[in-house]
């Protein structure tokens, strides 16, 4: 049983960690796109990684993607970053519960 709890514990300390560096490697890719869907996209992919672990984050980010996709007219794009941004505001919820 310790042996599984250490394992598990591993386990999560790893994913916080690739996370973390994904949402970097991330940020930095987006700072150099232009103002299209490529750059729509990525800044969904942040959201979604954001969404479960700091809805916080999700929320800021999806709110970015959402003006933009307005401004441009991508409806799809605009339809997914609704759809992380209502999923943070769900892990919120029950964080605070």
């Amino acid at each position: 049983m310790k042996k599984t709890l250490t394992i598990f514990f591993f386990l999560i300390t790893v994913s916080t960690v690739a996370q973390d560096r994904f949402a970097d490697s991330l940020k930095k890719v987006i700072e150099s796109l232009p103002d299209d869907t490529s750059k729509i996209r990525a800044l969904n992919e942040l959201s979604k990684s954001y969404a479960f672990t700091e809805p916080e984050n999700a929320l800021n980010f999806s709110s970015i993607t959402i003006r933009l996709a307005k401004r441009i007219g991508d409806k799809r794009g605009e339809a997914e970053a609704l759809k992380w941004s209502g999923i943070a505001y769900g892990t919120k919820s029950i964080v605070r519960e």
